[in-house]
Order: C-alpha cells, then sequence, then structure tokens
C-alpha cells in the first residue's frame, strides 16, 4: 500500500520513538525520526521540500555528542525553525502551562498562516492526527 505522506519525527527516548512510528504507519504515512537537534535540522535542510510535517518533542539533546549532557528544550528551537520556514509542525509532550504558552506565540507568526500548532499531551495519536489537518 503506497503511504500518503512523510512525516519527520524528532524524539530521543526510544519507548516514545516507537509509539510515534506505529502512530504514523496508523496514519498511513511514512516515518523519519531523528533523535536530537542538530540531526533535525539537517534532515529538515534536505526534506523540506519533501515531507508533510514534523512532530517534535521538546527535551531531547543538541547533539549526539551532548547525548548524555543536560536536558535542553531543544524542541522550542526546533518548531520556531518549522515556524519560520512555513513547515507544519506539532508538538508531543507533556509540557508545562509556560511551554503551552510559548508555542502559543509561535502559533501568532504569520508563516503559521493561521493555523494553531497543536500540543498534544504524550498523544503520538493525536499529534499525528492534528497534524495532517493542518493546511
Amino acid at each position: 500500500m503506497k503511504k500518503d505522506f512523510i512525516i519527520l519525527i524528532v524524539e530521543d527516548l526510544k519507548h516514545e520513538i516507537f509509539l510515534a512510528k506505529r502512530a504514523v504507519d496508523k496514519a498511513n504515512c511514512f516515518c523519519i525520526t531523528v533523535e536530537n537537534l542538530e540531526d533535525a535540522k539537517n534532515l529538515l535542510k534536505m526534506t523540506k521540500e519533501v515531507i508533510f510535517g514534523a512532530v517534535t518533542g521538546l527535551h531531547f539533546p543538541k547533539s549526539e555528542k551532548e547525548k548524555d549532557g543536560p536536558d535542553k528544550l531543544n524542541g522550542l528551537d526546533f518548531t520556531k525553525l518549522c515556524v519560520e520556514q512555513g513547515i507544519r509542525v506539532a508538538v508531543c509532550s507533556d509540557s508545562s502551562s509556560h511551554f503551552e504558552s510559548s508555542i502559543k506565540r509561535l502559533s501568532e507568526h504569520p508563516a503559521c498562516r493561521g493555523n494553531k500548532i497543536p500540543l498534544c499531551k504524550k498523544d503520538w495519536d493525536g499529534a499525528i492526527t492534528e497534524l495532517l489537518k493542518i493546511k
């Protein structure tokens, strides 16, 4: 069966990657996964013309070298990059209200074309469903 779209997943936790891949497969889409900000940026450059969009967690390393370093909110940086480049993006995280307000502010960027950035509380099925609704 032909897959409908390509979705980039940015997440570093193996069990979350498994859940994300399963959700993407259920949506009949193809999944590309990366585990850090550096790889996500590089892959985005190479695939931005062909991917439908991205779903990202908020907490993951900046690079492979910093994998064991302190937990950083690199997902906000990646979300901002997607917004600035006009790439559909959803966030899948059990974030606090502070991060929710940051994501709402990013949704006001003109490149979002009036679409809100979906924030799904560790619900990959919901995140993929919401991403696929973005025009």
